[in-house]
């Protein structure tokens, strides 16, 4: 199995960048550049670090286009103009090894260039493609991890969830590098429900008492947290003012994470599913 590189815009199209297209380099897909935050007291020697931020990734592909004509030369570096396009917005590249393993980027692209000079032909032509992503990790697709907790496992419990019942408890594995947030469905009826991530300590509890049909949403990602109700027919309502005072948005640490589902009821058909999507520094 050789390589393949392609990307996939945000209308949905689809460009293979390795046929008909030669990729002669590609640059930024290791490790992010980090952005190292320093704090310095008065009359210190040097600086404390405080934190270490991955930055967002750019990414630069260079291609050589080499046509039978003329003609099929311009059709060609139309081809990935258009789809490359920042105008489409946000879309993916998708990249696999020799082992057929898939790695994936979202970013938006930020220019396609035709250089000129030495750098053309009547029937070739260097493009240079850059992109930005602005989440920096890449991923693997398909299905995301996941995992449920079921109702009907019942014993009192005190702590991190007062005065509740817990339903489960399962095993989460986040085989990335770092930090996975979660996307967690909190299916009706269930009272007062929480999730807990025990590995870490932190809770998420929501006061409310979810009617049978119903679930909440909740999202974790930095930039999107979200916590709705959700309707039979998918309409959404905004109870984030139902979070508890002492509930916390926790993700999944890499590795081995304890994840627990309690509510405050007897509904034996309560159920929790947490679904992630592990994230690696570079591949």
């Amino acid at each position: 199995m050789t390589e393949r590189l392609w990307w996939t815009a945000g209308d949905g199209s689809v460009l293979a960048l390795d046929s008909p297209y030669i990729v002669t380099g590609i640059t930024g897909t290791g490790g992010g550049p980090a952005e190292v935050q320093m704090q310095r007291a008065p009359f210190q020697d040097g600086s404390t670090v405080r934190d270490e931020l991955i930055k967002e990734r750019s990414v630069t592909i260079e291609l050589m286009i080499l046509a039978s004509s003329r003609q099929e030369l311009f059709v060609l570096r139309r081809a990935l103009a258009r789809v490359l396009s920042p105008k489409l917005g946000a879309g993916t590249l998708s990249w696999t090894d020799p082992d057929d393993t898939e790695w994936r980027l979202d970013a938006v692209p930020e220019a396609v260039e035709f250089p000129g000079g030495d750098a053309s032909g009547p029937t070739w032509q260097r493009a240079v493609v850059s992109l930005l992503a602005a989440e920096p990790y890449w991923y693997r697709p398909g299905t995301l991890q996941a995992v449920s907790l079921e109702g009907g496992l019942g014993f009192p419990f005190q702590f991190p969830v007062s005065f509740a019942v817990v339903k489960s408890a399962s095993l989460a594995t986040n085989d990335g590098d770092v930090d996975a947030p979660v996307e967690i469905t909190l299916v009706g009826p269930c009272l007062n429900p929480s999730a807990t991530n025990l590995t870490t300590g932190k809770t998420l509890k929501v006061q409310y008492n979810v009617p049978s049909g119903y679930s909440i949403y909740i999202n974790t990602a930095f930039g999107a947290k979200e916590v709705s109700l959700v309707a039979p027919g998918g309409g959404k309502t905004n109870i984030m003012n139902y979070f508890t005072s002492n509930s916390e948005f926790w993700s999944l640490v890499p590795g081995n994470n304890e994840l627990q589902f309690a509510e405050e009821g007897s509904n034996p058909s309560a159920l929790m599913l947490v679904s992630w999507r592990n994230r690696y520094v570079g591949r």
